[in-house]
């Protein structure tokens, strides 16, 4: 999922922060003074302390909100629903299943048959979270002020970036997305505001939401690998790629069984960090061409490993794949979650994710659509202060305190699933590669900034940049 910036700044333009514009219903009754304010000392974009020299580089390569292939592939929908439950037919059987006494099914021609019995599970899906975050607080007047209209600043895909407005409200927009993508992995309902991610979702210990009944045909697949390497697993005699291809399986069948078709190629993945990935792909080929499967550089530094190894790269969505029974299993790298390290090795989680059976969607991302509330205020209170934003997932409006002014941006997220049973996770895989991982997550110890320092206005530059 992106952020549509187009709609963000249109967004801005109908608040009436830029210039050509009418608030959609007359004249906003609302004063200039909403909320007490301070002015930011963090650099601003133009102005005579603007944040960078105008003899630098004016292409700014951070400024775009990037592609998450992951959140895209899971798709997002609107949903105001505020109760989800998932229903699900536990078993279908003789009477006296549960009991531990199947009758018989055979009966003579005068006999009374014996009967059927069934059983039933439903889970309550936690509710959706609130992520919100606003910009820098700025002085409208400095809004268009430029130290020189010769050095103008773009996006990198060529989009000029105009005044204040749009920064800050870019800034907001990025940090709300950092925010979600965190979240997706290590979101935890019971906290507040907070939505469930995978690692609450892809788990066991499901209850049936009227009496607390356990449900074990819920449950995921979950294994602690306990920070071992993939060549040596928990129990000591399969290896990773050994419960990969038994999980990939056991989801295939339960999905046969329950009639609900195929699942597609690129409908179920493998989702890890990207320095796992690089291990397992050499894992799996020394579990498939190597001398006793066994994985170290001698076994795969030859030339029919090496041929293999090159076919598993690539895949569905550019990342990598496996195969399962001759059926392919994409890749997708995501480093947006937490890292471990053992030793000299790296730990982090892998999933085996589905998000449709057949024609079923299982998993899925949803939000609030703010177009409804942010119209149903505008019609009673007869201005436009909230403005939904990239087809309602998005909240936006503006604190204001005479001259100052803030941007805020709101989501209303949650990951749906309706199969549990069709996810797995592998927690704490260990994996030691040349270099360290990287993580595009800057409040990681694995971002690749160091020494980070909030930006602020310079009034000269004095030390030299090596």
């Amino acid at each position: 999922m992106q952020i549509d910036l187009e709609l963000l700044l249109r967004a801005a333009q109908m608040a009436g922060a830029l210039s050509g514009n009418t608030p959609l219903y007359g004249v906003k009754e609302l004063g200039s003074k909403e909320a007490n304010l301070t002015l930011s000392t963090m650099a601003s974009m133009y102005g005579p302390n603007g944040l960078f020299h105008i003899c630098g580089d004016n292409d700014l390569l951070s400024l775009t909100i990037e592609p998450e292939p992951f959140l895209d592939w899971l798709g997002w929908k609107p949903n105001n629903e505020s109760t989800q439950l998932v229903k699900l037919i536990s078993y279908i059987g003789p009477e006296g299943t549960a009991g531990g006494s199947p009758t018989g099914g055979t009966a003579a021609a005068c006999d009374d048959p014996s009967g059927v019995e069934f059983g039933t599970c439903e889970i309550l899906l936690p509710d959706k979270g609130r992520i919100k975050r606003a910009g820098p607080v700025r002085d409208i007047t400095e809004n268009n002020r430029r130290v020189c209209d010769q050095y103008p600043l773009y996006f990198k895909d060529g989009r000029r970036i105009e005044h204040e407005i749009v920064w800050s409200l870019t800034l907001a927009g990025v940090a709300l997305r950092q925010d979600l993508k965190r979240m997706v992995v290590a979101g935890n309902s019971n906290n507040a505001n907070e939505f469930a991610g995978l690692q609450q979702l892809v788990n066991t210990g499901y209850k049936n939401v009227h009496d607390g009944r356990r449900c074990s045909a819920m449950d995921s697949i979950v294994i602690d690998w306990g920070g071992n390497d993939m060549s040596t697993g928990p129990n000591g005699v399969h290896g990773l790629v050994d419960y990969l291809i038994d999980i990939v399986r056991r989801i295939r069948q339960r999905a046969m069984w329950a009639n609900l078709g195929n699942i597609a190629v690129g409908d179920m993945v493998l989702m890890m960090p990207s320095f796992l990935r690089d291990c397992l792909l050499d894992a799996f080929t020394c579990w498939s061409v190597c001398p006793g499967r066994q994985y170290n550089e001698a076994n795969l530094n030859t030339f029919e490993a090496r041929t293999f190894r090159n076919t598993l790269n690539g895949g569905q969505y550019g990342m990598g794949q496996i195969f399962v029974d001759g059926t392919p299993v994409p890749i997708i790298t995501y480093d947006w979650q937490s890292f471990g390290q053992v030793g000299g090795a790296f730990t982090g989680d892998i999933y085996v994710l589905t998000r449709r059976i057949g024609n079923v969607p299982v998993l899925w991302g949803q939000y609030i659509d703010m177009t409804d509330p942010a119209q149903a205020f505008a019609e009673e209170a007869g201005y436009m202060h909230y403005r939904a934003v990239d087809g309602g997932r998005f909240l936006t409006y503006w604190k204001t305190d005479n001259e100052c002014t803030q941007a805020v941006i709101v989501m209303r997220p949650n990951v749906y699933l309706s199969a549990p049973w069709a996810q797995a996770r592998i927690a704490s895989v260990a994996c030691q590669r040349p270099l360290p991982p990287l993580s595009p997550d800057p409040t990681s110890d694995y971002y690749a900034e160091e020494y980070l320092v909030v930006a602020t206005a310079p009034e000269d530059y004095l030390v030299p940049s090596i």
